[in-house]
C-alpha cells in the first residue's frame, strides 16, 4: 500500500485511501467510550440503583475487567498478526456491539459481569489496538499525523 498518491493522467494527484482509514479508525476510537473509565464513572450510580449490586461488587467487576482487557491486548495483537487487523477489527467490533446489547439487557450478577468484562476487554484494548494497527499499516512518512488525527476520536468521545 503506497503512502502518497501518485500523479495520475494529466498530472493530478489521486485520492489516497489511507485518509479514509484514519477517519474510520477515529470513529472506532470514538466508539470505545462505553468501555472506558470516564463512561463507567458517569453510569456507576445508575448501575448500582438499577441492579441493586453493591459499590464494592461493581468495583471488583471493574478491576477484573481491566485486568482482562490487558490480557486481551496480547490475544488480539496475535490475532491481528495472524489474520490481519481489518478482519480482526470487524470481528471485535461485532463482539463489542453484542457486549453493549448484553450490558443493556443483563439481569443478574453473572450476566452483568460477562457483559461489562466484554465492554472493557473489547472496547478499551481490542478496538484501540486494531484501529491503531490499521493506520500504522497505511502510513510511513505521515504516520505521526495520521495517528494524531485518529487519536482525536478518544477525547471527542468524552466531550
Amino acid at each position: 500500500m503506497p503512502e502518497d498518491a501518485t500523479p495520475g493522467a494529466g498530472g493530478s494527484r489521486r485520492f489516497f485511501y489511507g485518509w479514509v482509514i484514519v477517519l474510520t479508525s477515529g470513529m472506532v476510537a470514538f466508539s470505545t467510550g462505553p468501555g472506558q473509565s470516564f463512561v463507567f464513572s458517569i453510569f456507576v450510580d445508575s448501575m448500582i440503583a438499577d441492579t441493586g449490586f453493591s459499590r464494592s461488587a461493581i468495583s471488583a467487576l471493574y478491576a477484573v475487567s481491566t485486568g482482562l482487557s490487558a490480557l486481551m491486548v496480547v490475544v488480539v495483537s496475535r490475532a491481528a498478526d495472524r489474520w490481519g487487523a481489518r478482519l480482526n477489527l470487524v470481528l471485535v467490533g461485532v463482539a463489542f456491539g453484542a457486549a453493549c446489547f448484553g450490558m443493556a439487557f443483563s439481569v443478574g450478577l453473572v450476566a452483568f459481569y460477562v457483559s461489562f468484562a466484554g465492554l472493557r476487554a473489547l472496547g478499551q484494548g481490542s478496538l484501540t489496538i486494531n484501529a491503531t494497527l490499521l493506520v500504522n499499516q497505511w502510513f510511513v512518512t505521515r504516520r505521526g499525523r495520521a495517528i494524531a488525527l485518529m487519536g482525536l476520536g478518544f477525547p471527542l468521545s468524552n466531550a
